[in-house]
């Protein structure tokens, strides 16, 4: 799956922040979408955070970057830059 999907099925479904997109890839390589999630379970070692630190974010760095995305959302909608 294309990153460029992912970020479509992302702006289709009105997603922000974190997500968690369920698929399954077919014998031929075709892939289904069988739900978004919009507010997966983060706690370590459930899912969410199992599947990052499988791709090689660590727990501590998977809330940093959840904690970074709301801050930079929030500073976007209100006009300010909290990122500064």
């Amino acid at each position: 799956m294309t990153v460029a999907l992912i970020l479509l099925f992302t702006v289709n479904l009105f997603l922000s922040g974190y997500a968690r997109l369920d698929y399954r890839m077919t014998e031929d390589g075709q892939f289904y979408l069988l739900e978004a999630n919009p507010n997966p379970q983060i706690a370590h070692k459930e899912d969410f955070a199992d599947s990052a630190e499988y791709s090689g974010v660590p727990y501590d760095q998977l809330l940093q970057k959840i904690i970074t995305v709301g801050l930079n959302y929030s500073a976007v909608h209100n006009g300010s830059d909290r990122t500064s």
